[in-house]
C-alpha cells in the first residue's frame, strides 16, 4: 500500500485484524501513516485478507520451528507434551485462530495465556524469587 507505519500501529493491525484463516466476513481497519509515493501523511482502509496474507508465511514458520523441538525432545517430556499440550505465549498469541492453525498443524492441545505478554517477565521473577526454580536454570 505504501504507508509507512509504526511499530505501535503495525501491533495494533496485529491484534485486531490479524487472523490465521481468511474470514467469510473481512474486518478492515482505518490505518495512518507516511505515502512513501508523495511524501505526506495518508490513511488507508486495510481488510484482514491483506494482513492474513502478509502473516500467513511467519505462522508457518512458528508452527515449523515447533515441529524441530518437539522431533529433538525426549520421549518421557514428548509423553507430557502431547496429555498436556502446547502453551502459546507472547502478543502474537492474541491473534485470531492461532491456536486452531497449531492444533490443526500439529494435532495438539493448545493452552493459550491469559496475561500472555507478561509471561516471560513473571517466569523469570519466579525464578529469581525461588532459589530452587534458579538452581534448575543452570
Amino acid at each position: 500500500h505504501n504507508l509507512l507505519i509504526g511499530e505501535r500501529t503495525a501491533e495494533d493491525i496485529k491484534i485486531k485484524i490479524g487472523t490465521c484463516f481468511p474470514l467469510a466476513q473481512p474486518e478492515t481497519m482505518d490505518v495512518r501513516g507516511r505515502n512513501l509515493v508523495t511524501g505526506l501523511p495518508s490513511e488507508i482502509t486495510i481488510e484482514s485478507k491483506d494482513v492474513h496474507s502478509a502473516l500467513s508465511e511467519l505462522f508457518q514458520s512458528i508452527v515449523d520451528a515447533v515441529k524441530i523441538i518437539l522431533e529433538r525432545t525426549p520421549p518421557e517430556i514428548s509423553s507430557d507434551i502431547y496429555k498436556s499440550g502446547v502453551y502459546l505465549t507472547g502478543g502474537s498469541s492474541r491473534i485470531k485462530d492461532l491456536g486452531r492453525f497449531v492444533y490443526d498443524q500439529l494435532g495438539l492441545k493448545v493452552n493459550l495465556c491469559e496475561e500472555p505478554e507478561s509471561t516471560v517477565v513473571m517466569g523469570l521473577g519466579a525464578i529469581i524469587e525461588d532459589p530452587h526454580l534458579a538452581k534448575l536454570t543452570l
